[in-house]
């Protein structure tokens, strides 16, 4: 299975994680939606480094502090980014706020994160 399937796999599992523990967040707890959504991104950021390592680049043999480290470099990156994009659709559009979510996070995760952790974080 190609290594950019497998990231999507995993993308899949760590935004199941990310938007879980928003809607959580907003629903149950009625937290404001973008400090839900910078918690669900770390939880994901979470599922997503470990399928990464362990999974979608098999670098688990490697050393893991370096890698802890490149990755919440390229994770601050993308929560930067899904963060602001998430405060530019909640201000600017009348979305709903998971429709919203998705559109930054498909955006953001196909131009962003697969290549930077390909080629930064787990790059051998």
């Amino acid at each position: 299975m190609t290594t950019f399937i497998k990231s999507q796999m995993a993308s899949v599992a760590s935004t199941t994680a990310d938007f879980s523990i928003m809607i959580l967040l907003v629903e149950i707890l009625q937290c404001p939606v973008i400090p839900a959504g910078a918690v669900g991104t770390i939880t994901g950021a979470v599922v997503n480094f470990i399928m990464g390592r362990n999974w979608v680049f098999d670098q688990s043999g490697k050393k893991i502090f370096m890698q802890v480290r490149k990755y919440a470099l390229v994770w601050i990156g993308y929560l930067i980014l899904t963060t602001m994009g998430m405060i530019f659709m909640e201000h600017f559009t009348s979305l709903h706020y998971m429709i919203s979510k998705t559109a930054v996070s498909v955006l953001i995760s196909f131009s962003y994160n697969y290549y930077m952790q390909k080629k930064l974080v787990f790059n051998g």
